[in-house]
């Protein structure tokens, strides 16, 4: 049709307005009809990422309630948008969610699942579902609490929670979090999700033996992150941490123990132990860890149990206490663990020492109980410990110690005679204040049965208790031995080499610098008729405190018992023996010294050499 003149709009009739109106009522009701089967078949493709910590989805203008009629038998939701004003709970069935669903929660609502029920809810990267408060703010609401749940499908994967914690889901303030696992029957799987401004903590797993697992997962501003049964530290990986109040991963919720195998990460932040924790399996501690300790909390490692905390030079294994002063936790404790994997390599000790493992003198930064462990320790670090930094009141104890570092402890290490040739080279001592490795756990004698060869360290051996040689025992150049009053050191069966030709000189002297005669007992041979018995380029300065048997002839800074069975044999070479409180040198018939070469003697309170079998130093 051809058109004559300008087109003008005419005005529509009653009637003709009547049927437009309708037919786009028609066409809405069509393309409602049109969304909401979309709806139930696919994700949305146009949902709006939420903002992590404030994720309520604006595009949510009318929410759908959830009752617990809903819940019953695990539903899937169809819809996107729901909210939820009370505690439900899901008892059996899988409660189902699609990507991009998004609920909120009314002050003190929440979520419980328990036996049978559970929850999958699986978001995408691009659509995430998200649970949140109807207000922005921690602790709004209650959370997710799994309450002996015990199917294997529960599942939060790019997931965002917000805005719970309001208050503990039973008795104890530990189980108010945003996500709270109790009860060994549970079980969750968690990953690529986030959680922010949840009150207390973001995430409880109160439960050692549940079914548990977090990966790249984030919290961001959270009373505090994280808050996990020991068992379950192994089965974190590749999270993140920020704007939290607390910025540590808390554990310990009482004395309990690690049963499974496993390895702790690093992370950006340090473990904090609330309470003792017991290793009755294999712990790896990935370099990097800190793990900090508050007051009478420690580390003990049981008979089945073993402890590999293994650091690089750039990444030390720092065990320390919350506090940074000497005692500030209990330290840590091998109790009779003969794991030959446990080690200390690259790792960083300190302020331990608190409070005793089983009687006062088992305190210490690193205490070794019986004669069953086994330990290594490599480049490691131990400063400000009280007491001991290392303590081993086992003979036998399998201990190696090597190119470490003591530093401000109040005692660097306590070893009984038998575990000192386990103390191995380049080990470091500073500012200790007592500087001096003690020997000597009681008051009976320290029996040196084993061969071995004790090292010259930075600093002097101290006897506390008699050291009886029963074994052969090597003395390298440059020891100092050093003895309290009335102790000295008797070859017994055994033989005694201290040998310093060629090096520094070793030295026998009293403990404290004691120079006045008599301020400890001397050197005793008996039954030692060995050939390895040689003391030379050494100093034996100011014994000779007590006898050692009822003649008054025993009393010397050297004494050799004779007599038949009894008898020893001894060789001296350029050796200095003076401060004696009665003979330098007393050799009874039958025993000998030969030969006896740049032997000097002086300042013997009674005779430099008593006995024929010392002729050859005269």
């Amino acid at each position: 049709m051809r058109l004559r003149g300008p087109l003008i709009a005419q005005p529509l009739s009653v009637e003709r307005l009547k049927i437009s109106l309708l037919f786009v009522g028609l066409f809405c009701a069509f393309l409602s009809a049109c969304e909401s089967a979309t709806d139930a078949d696919t994700p949305e493709n146009n949902t709006a990422r939420p903002d992590a910590t404030n994720p309520i989805d604006s595009s949510c203008p009318e929410r759908v309630l959830l009752t617990q009629e809903d819940l019953n038998g695990g539903p899937s939701l169809r819809r996107k948008c729901y909210r939820v004003e009370q505690r439900l709970t899901v008892t059996r069935g899988l409660f189902k969610l699609k990507p991009g669903t998004s609920i909120v929660f009314s002050a003190d609502a929440g979520l419980r699942f328990s036996h049978t029920g559970g929850i999958a809810a699986v978001g995408t990267a691009d659509e995430k579902i998200t649970f949140s408060g109807t207000a922005q703010a921690r602790g709004h609401w209650r959370g997710l609490y799994f309450d002996a749940s015990n199917t294997t499908q529960s599942k939060l994967a790019h997931v965002v929670l917000a805005h719970a914690g309001s208050a503990p889901w039973h008795t104890g303030r530990r189980s108010q979090a945003g996500v709270y696992l109790q009860s060994n029957a549970s079980s969750l799987s968690i990953s690529n999700s986030t959680f922010a401004k949840n009150a207390r903590a973001a995430l409880f797993a109160e439960s050692g033996d549940a079914l548990f697992s977090l990966d790249n997962t984030a919290f961001i501003d959270n009373e505090s992150p994280l808050w996990l049964h020991a068992n379950q530290i192994g089965r974190l990986a590749s999270l993140s941490f920020s704007e939290n109040d607390n910025a540590y991963i808390l554990t310990g919720i009482t004395p309990q123990e690690v049963t499974t195998d496993q390895i702790w990460k690093a992370f950006e932040l340090p473990y904090r132990a609330e309470h003792t924790l017991s290793i009755q399996a294999k712990l790896n501690i990935d370099p990097g860890v800190t793990i900090e300790f508050k007051k009478d909390a420690g580390v003990e490692v049981g008979r089945d149990g073993a402890l590999i905390a293994q650091g690089t030079g750039n990444k030390r294994v720092s065990l320390s206490g919350v506090d940074k002063a000497r005692g500030a936790w209990k330290g840590i404790y091998f109790n009779r663990s003969a794991s030959s994997e446990n080690r200390l390599a690259f790792a960083r000790v300190e302020y331990a020492g608190g409070a005793p493992w089983r009687w006062d003198a088992s305190t210490a930064g690193v205490y070794l109980r019986g004669s069953e462990n086994q330990l290594t320790i490599r480049d490691t670090i131990f400063r400000e410990n009280a007491a001991a930094a290392l303590f081993a009141d086992g003979a036998s104890v399998a201990l190696s110690v090597e190119s470490s570092t003591f530093e401000n402890n109040a005692l660097p290490i306590w070893l009984k005679p038998n575990a000192v040739g386990q103390l191995g080279e380049g080990n470091r001592f500073a500012d200790n204040d007592a500087a001096y490795i003690l020997l000597g756990v009681d008051g009976s004698a320290g029996e040196v049965s084993t061969s071995q060869t004790w090292l010259g360290q930075p600093v002097p051996y101290r006897a506390r208790q008699p050291i009886e040689v029963t074994g052969d025992l090597r003395i390298s150049p440059g020891t100092t031995l050093t003895f309290e009053q009335d102790l000295g050191l008797t070859v017994d069966g055994g033989s005694l080499r201290a040998d310093g030709s060629g090096g520094r000189r070793i030295k026998f002297i009293a403990a404290d610098d004691k120079t006045s005669p008599g301020s400890w007992a001397g050197i005793f041979f008996i039954r030692s008729k060995s050939d390895k018995n040689i003391i030379a380029n050494a100093d034996i300065l100011y014994g000779g405190g007590r006898k050692w048997h009822g003649g008054a002839s025993s009393q010397a800074n050297i004494f050799l018992r004779g007599g038949g069975s009894v008898d020893s044999s001894l060789a001296l070479s350029n050796v200095k023996i003076a401060g004696s409180a009665k003979y330098g040198i007393s050799v009874e018939d039958g025993s000998t010294i030969a030969p006896c070469e740049n032997v000097r003697l002086s300042n013997n309170t009674h005779e430099d050499i008593s006995g024929d079998g010392a002729s050859a130093c005269r």
